[in-house]
């Protein structure tokens, strides 16, 4: 005896009735041939975070800035290897440091304005985003349009070449 239970006899059936065995309904199958149990990525949010997107686009901007000195980074290694002066450097590479300085302040001023008007905005949704973006992609191009603006060749002519155009013009 176990416990206060007849021991059943061999051949003998067991006196409790037995519950039929219950099976778990069967999940679906993913379509996209994922393993079953993997927990399912959620939908992106349709919103984001002001604090995340100020962040990105004070990273976007650093390294604009930082990318406009490139260019006249390049231009200094003329010093070292060359006898020319400061003053002689920085009058051949004037363009260049007026472009270098322009754009520096133009990316600046977008820059303070974008943070004054992220100071208000909670959540960034999907067209403010998009706005944002295109706003970047312009920032991003300064460096490229100061770097052919300061290589440009100078637009004022020579001496020579608007003397013998104003002959021209009278004659």
């Amino acid at each position: 005896m176990v416990r206060g239970r007849p021991r059943p006899r061999s051949g003998a059936a067991d006196v409790r009735p037995q519950e039929p065995a219950r099976t778990p309904p069967a999940a679906p199958q993913p379509a996209d041939g994922a393993q079953e149990g993997a927990a399912r990525p959620e939908a992106p949010p349709s919103r984001f975070g002001a604090e995340r997107t100020a962040a990105f686009v004070d990273a976007v901007v650093a390294i604009a800035m930082t990318l406009l000195i490139l260019p006249l980074m390049e231009a200094a290694g003329e010093l070292g290897t060359e006898e020319v002066t400061a003053g002689a450097w920085l009058g051949h590479h004037s363009q260049q440091l007026f472009s270098f300085v322009m754009s520096f302040a133009l990316i600046a001023m977008f820059w303070v304005r974008e943070h004054q008007m992220f100071r208000r905005v909670e959540r960034v949704d999907t067209p403010l985003m998009w706005f944002t973006m295109g706003w970047l992609l312009s920032i991003v191009w300064l460096p490229v349009a100061t770097a052919l603006s300061g290589q440009a060749p100078r637009a004022t002519p020579s001496p020579r070449a608007s003397t013998s155009a104003g002959w021209r013009w009278w004659g």
